[in-house]
This record gives C-alpha cells, sequence and structure tokens, in this order.
C-alpha cells in the first residue's frame, strides 16, 4: 500500500483499477492498534515482554544519542530552502508574478520550510526531555514511546517486523449504514524471537473508533438482558433509554443477519458503500498510471519506511 498526503493507505492496484477493495485506513491509526495489541499479548508472557522492554530500551538510548546530529542536519537542510527560496522570490519578482510555475515553486518551498521548522521544533523538546532509561519509566510510557519509536525509527520497525509475518487490510460494513471500515487482520508469530515459543496469536482490530450505538449493542449482548422494562434495563447498563433504544436495534439488526459481530466482512464490492471512491491516478500523456507524486519534505523518506511496519500484503 502507499501512504497519501493524509496519511491515508492507499492500494497498490488501485493505480491500475484492478482492486476493488478501496478502504483508506488511516495509517498512524493503523499502526497503534497494531502496536497495542502486540504490546498487550507481549505482557501475558513475561519473557516478551522482557525482550520488548530491552528493544525500547536499546532504541531509546540510539535515538537520544542521535537528537544533536538530526538538529545540525535540519538546520543544513533549513539553509538550504532559505536560499532556495530568497532566489525564487527574486525571479518572481522580475517576473511581475507572470509565471505561475514559480509561484507554485515558491509555495512548495515555503511549506517544505515550515515542515523543517516543525521538526526541528519537535527535535530540540526532544533533546530537553529527561533521558527515559529506567525499567520502571519505560514500561509505564511504554505504550506511548513504542508508537513514538516505531514512526522515527527504521531499525525498531525491522525488529517488529520480525514479528508480524503476514499483515491484511480488510473491508467490514455495518449493518445499518452504507459505511466502509477497515478491519486489519495480522498473526504474530512469537517464535521469531525465542525458540519453544507460545503459539501464534492472530488478530482482527477494527480500524476507527466504534459508534457508540455499536458499542452499546456489545455492553447489551454480553449482559443477557435483552427483556424487561426501557427504564430498568437503562438503569442496570448506566445509560439513557434512547441509547438502549439504539442499541437493541442494532443488536435486532445482527439478530436478523444471523451474525455475533457487529460489521459484516465484504467478500466483493458492495452494491451500496459511501466512501467508496476510485484512486485517481495523476496520468501521464501516455496514460500510464503513475505512484503518487514524490514529497520533497526531510519526512518524505521517513513516511516512505513508516508505512512499512505494517507489511501490509
Amino acid at each position: 500500500m502507499y501512504p497519501t498526503e493524509s496519511d491515508r493507505l492507499v492500494c497498490s492496484r488501485a493505480l491500475a483499477g484492478d482492486c476493488w477493495n478501496r478502504v483508506r485506513p488511516h495509517e498512524p491509526l493503523l499502526r497503534q492498534r497494531v502496536l497495542d495489541a502486540i504490546l498487550a499479548e507481549a505482557r501475558k508472557h513475561p519473557p516478551f515482554e522482557g525482550l520488548l522492554l530491552a528493544a525500547t530500551k536499546a532504541e531509546l538510548m540510539r535515538l537520544q544519542s542521535q537528537t544533536g546530529q538530526r538538529t545540525a542536519l535540519l538546520e543544513k537542510q533549513l539553509q538550504a530552502a532559505n536560499s532556495q527560496i530568497a532566489a525564487v522570490t527574486n525571479a518572481v519578482a522580475e517576473s511581475n508574478g507572470q509565471l505561475p510555475s514559480l509561484l507554485e515553486k515558491l509555495k512548495a518551498l515555503e511549506d517544505q520550510r515550515a515542515r523543517v521548522l516543525q521538526e526541528i521544533a519537535a527535535n530540540e523538546a526532544r533533546a530537553g526531555e529527561p533521558p527515559v532509561l529506567s525499567d520502571e519509566a519505560i514500561r509505564a510510557r511504554m505504550p506511548e514511546l513504542l508508537r513514538r519509536i516505531a514512526a522515527e525509527s527504521f531499525d525498531f520497525a525491522d525488529w517488529i517486523r520480525k514479528l508480524i509475518s503476514e499483515l491484511k487490510i480488510l473491508p467490514v460494513q455495518a449493518l445499518d449504514t452504507p459505511l466502509v471500515r477497515a478491519r486489519v487482520q495480522f498473526v504474530v508469530r512469537w517464535a521469531a524471537l525465542v525458540k519453544d515459543a507460545v503459539d501464534d496469536t492472530c488478530h482482527a482490530l477494527d480500524v476507527g473508533e466504534v459508534p457508540q450505538h455499536i458499542q452499546d449493542a456489545l455492553v447489551l449482548q454480553r449482559s443477557g438482558q435483552l427483556d424487561g422494562s426501557l427504564a430498568e434495563m437503562a438503569r442496570t447498563l448506566g445509560i439513557t433509554k434512547m441509547r438502549l433504544k439504539r442499541a437493541k436495534s442494532y443488536l435486532r439488526l445482527m439478530q436478523e443477519a444471523g451474525v455475533t459481530e457487529p460489521y459484516r466482512l465484504l467478500t466483493e464490492p458492495p452494491e451500496s458503500a459511501s466512501r467508496w471512491r476510485r484512486f485517481k491516478a495523476k496520468r501521464s500523456a501516455d496514460s500510464s498510471p503513475e505512484l503518487p507524486a514524490e514529497r520533497s519534505d526531510p519526512e518524505a523518506a521517513v513516511d516512505k519506511r513508516r508505512v512499512e511496519i505494517a507489511a501490509v500484503g
């Protein structure tokens, strides 16, 4: 899959128009869901939690030692951007604004400079943070640190990829709306790190927030309290009568469809779906598909590697 400017993932085959799965999951949220699942599973097995802790600690030490080097590199990029902006500004002034391409180039350079300045500020903020090196401190902030390191470190992403041998993004659809959501399905192979490990664990997680009425329907389903007055049931579940009505309505749809999960898995293009647009790639003169335009900002290379952590098939 390819990352877009809005941090959405798009299937590579969508460029050629031969992929019917048009879900576009939000990459940072997908990464967070996967890492949280790995952490939750690792905490059930102390040996694996120890490995995860050691890998996180080693990567934190390496990143903290590189903070100064990264700031120096960013400052060089800022100087180069300022020089180019000055040159293009002079060219625009001499042309009296008659060359639109120069104005577009100027805007792109100014956007690039803004991103570099933002990264410099973030880098300096990290440099001012106290080192997080004690096992207790790392364990207490593990979810936050995992997300940060996985987004910044190629080496740590490679380490995580050893665990995840297969990852798929599947489209699912609610029973009361044509909106299609993304579900991530992946397998964690613990034997990749330790011999005689526990069995592989399979995970299926919905990317994005579950609507409130569906959450309530699942709570109602688990409670088994399907009969009684609305007021009594609402009081028992701790919700309002209106929320209870919506939950019962959705649970009824699940029962009529004969399913126990709130979403139906799509295995073919749906008859009706919202936000199910075709991916329109830019085309050259010969109408051959092109990849999404390369970004010129300093994070472009990082973004390319960020998406690899998902190892999407």
